[in-house]
């Protein structure tokens, strides 16, 4: 099994960036378009470009959530059933590191399509998470 595990450290309280990682409109900034909630058990739907041997849906469901600490989310597209962590943790009162964890990605596919995510996760944390708490002013 594979995974893909990123960590980035923000110039936010881990407060700010809790909300980035939480709000839907946020979401939809830094990741896609979703019906996300932060409670346990909900069921959400993430929308994308269709690509060659992608729909751009993505069914997810929130497994745990422990504010403003930690949200794991069941991830299931392109043909893998995966899970996406994210650890929020303060390294100072105005300064946070933010790691994303997708993992369970499986077979010659599962290496194909982590390999294309790794590189959309590296961007969300260094560029698409700061400009939208730059825009949503959080």
């Amino acid at each position: 099994m594979r995974e893909i595990k990123v960590s980035r450290e923000f110039d936010y309280s881990v407060d700010v960036l809790w909300e980035a990682i939480t709000d839907p409109q946020s979401i939809e900034q830094w990741l896609m378009p979703n019906d996300f909630q932060p409670q346990i058990g909900h069921q959400f739907t993430m929308k994308t470009e269709p690509r060659p041997g992608f729909d751009g849906i993505v069914a997810c469901r929130v497994i745990s959530i422990d504010p403003p600490k930690q949200m794991q989310w069941e991830w299931s597209g392109g043909g893998q059933d995966t899970k996406v962590t994210f650890m929020c943790e303060a390294v100072s009162a105005k300064r946070c590191r933010l790691t994303s964890i997708h993992s369970g990605f499986r077979g010659f596919r599962g290496f194909m399509i982590s390999s294309i995510l790794r590189l959309g996760w590296k961007s969300i944390l260094k560029h698409k998470i700061p400009i939208a708490i730059r825009d949503r002013s959080f």
